[in-house]
């Protein structure tokens, strides 16, 4: 991979302090080493962690750490060594290549090791290892009917590829891109088959999969939703409409109609009237996106970025009477963190409705790297039994991308009420006082 600093130390291009070199593996001093002779070894192909590294290539590194191990015995006296892997972000792994560290401990060198243990969990011993049994009932992941993914939006991603994009952010754990349509072409209606082909296998090639669109009617020119005219009109329903099939041509799930500019009620137009257009619309939009095998979601936005539709509340109003299959609503941690009920209180109220979710802080940065806690809407969604996908919409890209997204998804794991038991989790219901629920 072109992007790994351990790919391009195999492959010369990167400066590597080389101690041993086989056919499969490399052996290199850590340039951050925590001791003398502190050393990597990595299987030259790539994989990316434990979890998907063949059998035999593991065999082949685990050789390669016995011969480093055996030679700083021979050659430098070692008597005590410590083997460390780390696979995942939340093991601590930093560079996503599959790596083993040799590192050489001696008395006194002043580094240590502590894990916190919890010696409650004996009692669920026999419960433990009877999930590992043959004849224990398995869910396997993908129809786990309470699991959601995690996605994030490319538009973030200024300058980058597409395949770039996938493959920097797989790497890190998110499952699909949510894609904004400006980003692929000035007008999406003048994408080809082959184009949307390319699109699709670019993103699919890295593992990753397109999620659906949004910022729907963003840097269009002539299309407003509520405008008094209704060529106008229909023209940006018609554009909503090819972007329908643009997402399922992608194979995604959802398009988010947020844009607020080109869905405030145009000059003349009462509040009224803009509720009745956007209706209609709607109407049309849910239809189709039902006959096209995706969902079409209104996004509540607040003031004073958007003059229309601007909390939960109103969003739901409009999803019951527009009452279509194929229109759903979305969430938005940023956007809901603007009114004053809790978050997971305005989740819940319209949980029913909710066919994706945005997540963010109001500081336009990504989740849980600001003062919005996403643990209430994640909880929120847990009990709901939400099954869609977890999208990180960030916007100021000038903390740095690949730092937005890296911390985004370290603080969704970190909250998500998955994998935290209740006695466990950072936050207790019985002892402390949940803010935003």
């Amino acid at each position: 991979m072109r992007d790994c600093v351990f790919c391009r130390m195999v492959a010369g291009s990167s400066p590597a302090w080389i101690v041993h070199e086989t056919e499969t593996t490399l052996a290199f001093l850590d340039a951050n080493p925590v001791a003398a002779y502190h050393t990597l070894v990595v299987p030259k192909d790539h994989h990316v962690s434990l979890f998907d590294v063949p059998a035999d290539v593991l065999r082949d590194v685990m050789a390669t750490v016995k011969h480093i191990v055996d030679l700083y015995h021979d050659v430098l006296g070692l008597e005590n060594v410590q083997i460390v892997n780390s696979s995942g972000v939340h093991a601590q792994q930093d560079v996503p290549h599959f790596h083993v560290h040799i590192v050489p401990r001696h008395r006194g060198d002043g580094q240590d090791i502590r894990w916190t243990t919890h010696p409650e969990l004996r009692a669920r011993f026999d419960e433990l290892l009877a999930r590992l049994r043959d004849d224990a009932p398995t869910t396997p992941k993908e129809e786990n009917p309470l699991t959601w993914r995690y996605a994030i939006c490319n538009e973030l991603f200024e300058g980058w590829t597409l395949g770039r994009v996938a493959r920097f952010c797989r790497d890190l754990g998110y499952e699909g891109l949510e894609l904004a349509p400006y980003t692929l072409a000035e007008r999406v209606d003048a994408l080809s088959a082959d184009d949307r082909a390319a699109i699709r296998r670019e993103i699919e090639d890295e593992g990753m999969r397109v999620v659906g669109l949004h910022w729907l009617l963003a840097r269009t020119e002539g299309l407003q939703l509520n405008d008094a005219n209704p060529e106008t009109r229909e023209r940006t329903i018609r554009y909503l409409l090819s972007e329908i099939d643009l997402c399922a041509d992608l194979g995604g799930d959802v398009l988010v109609l947020g844009s607020p500019a080109q869905r405030a009620p145009g000059r003349g137009v009462s509040y009224e009237q803009a509720w009745t257009y956007t209706a209609e619309a709607m109407r049309r939009c849910g239809q189709h996106a039902h006959e096209r095998g995706v969902t079409f979601c209104i996004e509540a936005l607040p003031e004073p970025e958007c003059s229309f539709i601007t909390d939960v509340a109103e969003a739901a109003r409009l999803v019951r009477q527009v009452d279509t299959p194929g229109f759903c609503m979305i969430v938005d941690v940023k956007a809901m963190a603007h009114d004053p009920p809790p978050l997971g209180a305005q989740v819940r109220s319209v949980g029913a409705l909710i066919r994706h979710v945005h997540v963010n802080d109001a500081n336009l940065l990504g989740p849980g790297m600001g003062d919005v806690d996403v643990a209430p809407v994640l909880r929120a969604l847990h009990e709901l039994g939400y099954d869609g996908w977890v999208s990180v919409e960030a916007f100021d890209a000038d903390y740095g991308v690949e730092a937005i997204a890296r911390e985004s998804i370290a603080n969704l794991w970190a909250a998500d009420p998955r994998f935290w038991p209740t006695e466990h989790h950072p936050y207790n219901p019985t002892t402390d006082k949940e803010v935003g629920t």
